[in-house]
């Protein structure tokens, strides 16, 4: 890589010369791992963490991110695994770029994504609850019609939406949803939600 850094901030994060190297470092020795694998090595590399103790990946895959396309760095392309189970780093790379590129904490990672969502899913839309749980009125199978985001300062561990259920509304988490017959802008961003939480994410 040709290109040089004095300083930049990536994800709250200032990269110098010395940082940019170091990432360099690891890209160069580990070649031919996959973006995901690269993320966590960097991650511990630069002891990037959260208060808890937890590695701040998504922070530092924004940040390597940011790195690539200011010409920076050189990353492998994404992996798409068609696997719930498997690291699906197409929908990370848009997970990372457009609703977190510009997020530093979690506040900002809550507007984040609210913005995100409110932006892609088309109100209303029908949808069926595929969990049951203490915050939601709604059984297995049952359909609902989704009226709108709910953004509330008590909607800290999930998107909330709110939806029609007997004669009223409520609200219940996007994370209990399944769209029906939706569109495909609205079908991703439920996948999104929902593949950001499997894989241990939290708000």
């Amino acid at each position: 890589m040709e290109a040089r850094l004095s300083k930049k901030r990536y994800s709250g994060r200032v990269f110098d010369a010395a940082a940019l190297e170091q990432v360099r470092d690891i890209l160069r020795t580990h070649a031919g791992a996959s973006r995901q694998q690269l993320n966590y090595r960097v991650c511990e590399a630069l002891d990037w963490r959260k208060p808890d103790g937890s590695l701040k990946d998504m922070c530092c895959r924004v940040a390597l991110l940011g790195l690539y396309r200011d010409g920076l760095i050189a990353l492998p392309p994404p992996r798409h695994s068609m696997s719930e189970h498997q690291i699906d780093e197409e929908r990370e790379e848009r997970i990372a770029m457009k609703v977190l590129v510009d997020t530093y904490d979690d506040q900002e990672a809550i507007a984040g994504w609210s913005c995100y969502l409110d932006d892609k899913l088309s109100f209303p839309f029908q949808a069926r609850c595929i969990k049951e749980s203490q915050r939601s009125p709604l059984k297995l199978g049952e359909p609902v019609q989704v009226l709108a985001m709910i953004n509330d300062d008590e909607c800290l561990t999930d998107m909330a939406v709110e939806v029609e259920w007997a004669g009223s509304t409520c609200g219940v988490p996007l994370s209990h949803l399944q769209g029906i017959d939706v569109d495909e802008d609205t079908a991703e961003a439920i996948a999104d939600w929902h593949y950001w939480l499997a894989t241990g994410n939290r708000l």
